[in-house]
């Protein structure tokens, strides 16, 4: 006697967002914080539109509907392969949409990019556990990198300009404080 299957269960439908500031940011915070990023508005707008129609940041929309209720509801990612970032507001969504707030998922987007302060934003380093010691002198190398900047009329180099610069040639760099004392040491030597 042959087994009866059971029926496949139908696929559940995702729960509705749920509006919290704490769980969703609006989209002009995302615009200008992607800005600070890429030095363009029109960059930034490029930049969030392929992350929202792509489906690698979730948005949501929260408007009031013709009957009057407010409502909150995830935006499909087709919408945004027909609407870019920089056209929200404008009439050219329509009347039902020119007063909503378009958010994206908080969460998300703080991990693709760090609010200010937070560790990971601004280049700022994080710190970790330190590799093995170099076996070159490397004051000696950056020493003279600082001097012939020096020399060239440039103007102080960051900390971080200078670990870079380590990282790019030798694939290694120092901690930050024994950089900033070296820099510290060759400051007179430039004009600024």
């Amino acid at each position: 006697m042959a087994k009866k299957t059971k029926p496949p269960k139908p696929a559940k439908k995702p729960k509705p967002p749920v509006y919290d500031p704490a769980n969703w940011a609006p989209l002009e915070e995302a615009r200008y914080r992607i800005q600070a990023t890429v030095d363009s508005l029109e960059k930034a707008d490029q930049t969030l539109q392929h992350l929202l129609h792509s489906g690698g940041l979730p948005s949501a929309v929260q408007w009031v509907r013709p009957d009057g209720t407010e409502a909150f509801d995830p935006v499909e990612l087709e919408a945004w392969g027909r609407v870019s970032p920089a056209m929200i507001g404008s009439a050219d969504l329509g009347p039902a949409y020119a007063r909503a707030r378009f958010h994206v998922e908080r969460k998300k987007f703080d991990a693709l990019f760090p609010p200010p302060g937070a560790p990971g934003a601004d280049g700022a380093r994080t710190r970790c556990k330190p590799g093995p010691q170099p076996k070159h002198e490397w004051p000696k190398y950056v020493g003279r990198e600082l001097a012939q900047r020096a020399i060239d009329g440039k103007s102080v180099p960051t900390v971080k300009s200078m670990l870079d610069w380590c990282d790019r040639k030798w694939s290694w760099h120092p901690d930050d404080t024994p950089m900033r004392n070296l820099i510290e040491k060759y400051r007179e030597l430039f004009d600024d």
